[in-house]
């Protein structure tokens, strides 16, 4: 798992965002700056469950405050589950299912710093999260994680030895819970509140303890050259066998990123049986040409699988039947599984874009470069592929709308003024096919053709804009 304070930049430092997603189930992440009017991006192989504040920062803005957010795969559906969201989008709870071990309740948590104008006045920003700590305790084990705006130092809550008749406060070094950190700076007001929310509850900081080396590292830049830890794991003594793995990423080489992410193993009840990897599967378009094609190679595929296998070795070879039959119906098409994790909504940000963003995290560790210089390094050349990109975009769009290719097409359409969906295929096609014949496009598929659909480069949304502009004069 890991936890990362992205900044609002899952869809502009795409390559930091993927980082976080390797060899990872689930990932959570806060501050997302997503609003009503706006869209986390899609992500193959995973879902997202999400809670952010319904107003956007600015009036007719996409861009909100604060927000958290988790992304795992889809074949976790049924073991993760969110059980309760704060109404002001500052935590959200997730339970996991662990087979044999005991259920794990996260609580994903973004809470504003103190110069906010959503964050509390003379009062602990974590009193919401007492109440559900002591109602999800009694059914599971518990961990608090995210970004708490708070510096603690190296001070460890309070341990209390619970073997006593008599509870007495124990050193944290006679136990093994001594911390250490990186940012020595003064504990802050939120700091004082974080440490008396864990020491309330049992709970211990996670950050800093020998266990995991590493895990004392700084976690937020400030474009000033500060540098603090204010992002961490909490939870009982009792989990802390149970977690594998805890480390810090570095500092982060991107656009808005100030973050480094957090990334932790816990150990998992289930067997290999129940939590078996599922693979992407390509998908086809089904017509009455291929059907009977593909049906006849189903069936020779069946022929062959021995009904007496085991039903993993069965389900195996079902897989196989239906991917073989399937490209013997369309033999031009490629049926090739998507790459899990790879966000598809950037196509600007190419292979180029992340090898230079390896060879200059490379060059930084090395000391070849610093990190502001492999930072503005990187920003000259996703600015360099936004405007191609943009270009590129906007050639089409003028070609498609305003070219002379599609007057003919345009005077359709404005004979006809649909009052049904403008999307809708009993509008769209008879003027598609003049809008589609400019150079450089797909040609239009045909309803009841024999080949597989082809996506397009422009969406339902890019036609609405064009249209807009269009009747405004703005074009």
């Amino acid at each position: 798992m890991t936890i990362w304070n992205c900044n609002g930049s899952l869809r502009t430092d795409v390559g930091y965002f993927e980082d976080t997603l390797k060899n990872t189930d689930i990932g959570m992440y806060t501050e997302t700056h997503q609003c009503m009017a706006s869209k986390l991006p899609e992500v193959q192989g995973y879902r997202w469950e999400s809670i952010c504040r319904p107003q956007p920062r600015t009036r007719g803005s996409t861009r909100g405050s604060g927000g958290v957010a988790m992304l795992y795969k889809e074949e976790l559906h049924g073991r993760v589950h969110v059980v309760h969201k704060d109404v002001d989008a500052r935590y959200m709870w997730i339970r996991i299912k662990r087979g044999d071990l005991r259920e794990l309740y996260i609580a994903i948590c973004y809470f504003p710093p103190a110069y906010s104008r959503f964050a509390p006045l003379g009062e602990s920003p974590y009193l919401p999260l007492y109440d559900d700590i002591i109602r999800f305790a009694t059914m599971g084990d518990i961990i608090l994680l995210g970004d708490f705006n708070a510096r603690t130092k190296d001070e460890q809550t309070t341990i209390f030895n619970t073997n006593e008749a008599v509870y007495g406060e124990v050193m944290a070094e006679e136990v093994g819970l001594k911390r250490k950190a990186q940012d020595m700076s003064a504990i802050t007001e939120y700091g004082k509140h974080f440490l008396a929310l864990g020491s309330a509850h049992g709970f211990v900081i996670y950050n800093g303890l020998t266990q995991w080396p590493g895990s004392d590292a700084l976690t937020c830049w400030n474009p000033k050259g500060g540098a603090s830890t204010v992002d961490y794991l909490m939870g009982s003594p009792s989990l802390i066998p149970e977690i594998k793995v805890f480390t810090i990423s570095g500092r982060p080489i991107g656009l808005a990123a100030d973050h480094a992410y957090l990334r932790f193993e816990v150990k998992d009840g289930c067997t290999k049986d129940v939590y078996a990897k599922e693979s992407g599967l390509a998908k086809y378009l089904f017509t009455r040409e291929t059907m009977d094609v593909y049906s006849c190679g189903v069936y020779n595929g069946m022929l062959d699988l021995d009904p007496f296998a085991p039903l993993e070795e069965l389900t195996q070879g079902l897989s196989k039947s239906l991917h073989k039959a399937a490209t013997n119906a369309f033999p031009h098409t490629t049926a090739n599984p998507p790459k899990l994790g790879r966000v598809i909504q950037n196509s600007w940000y190419d292979e180029e874009c992340r090898d230079t963003r390896r060879c200059l995290q490379r060059d930084v560790t090395r000391g070849i470069y610093t990190h502001n210089q492999a930072r503005a390094t990187f920003q000259r050349l996703v600015r360099k592929k936004k405007r191609l990109h943009l270009a590129k975009f906007e050639d089409q769009l003028y070609r498609l709308f305003l070219g002379r290719e599609s007057k003919r097409a345009w005077k359709m359409f404005n004979e006809r003024q649909p009052t049904t969906q403008l999307t809708s295929p009993q509008v769209w096609h008879e003027y598609a096919k003049v809008l589609y014949d400019i150079p450089g496009q797909p040609p239009l598929p045909h309803p009841h053709g024999s080949r597989p659909h082809e996506s397009t480069f422009f969406t339902p949304q890019n036609i609405r804009n064009a249209i807009g502009k269009l009747q405004f004069g703005k074009a």
